[in-house]
Parts: structure tokens; C-alpha cells; sequence
């Protein structure tokens, strides 16, 4: 699986294009505070891709 690193700007774009833009934008500020108390930096979330299939 790929990590892809992703700039909070990236993040608003693609909760734009979501049903629920508020609860969108709450999963990822909390997958970033999970990834910042790891490894105490601020930054791109970093997260791993699943590839969806139908």
C-alpha cells in the first residue's frame, strides 16, 4: 500500500467533492492529531491508500 503525504488544502478540496463537508474535515484533524502525538511535528498527514474496488 502507498503512503501519500497530504497538505490541508488537498484536504478541503476533497471534503468539497464529500456528502458531509464538516464530518469530512473532523476525520482527517482527527487522524492528524493520532499521527501528531506519534511523532510530535506538525505538517502533511501521512496516510496509507487503500485501493477501492467495486
Amino acid at each position: 500500500m502507498p503512503t501519500y503525504a497530504i497538505e490541508k488544502i488537498e484536504i478541503i478540496r476533497f471534503c468539497k467533492r464529500s456528502r458531509n463537508y464538516t464530518m469530512c474535515v473532523r476525520e482527517f484533524e482527527s487522524l492528524k492529531k493520532i499521527k501528531n502525538s506519534d511523532n510530535k511535528k506538525g505538517g502533511p498527514i501521512r496516510i496509507r491508500v487503500i485501493p477501492y474496488k467495486k
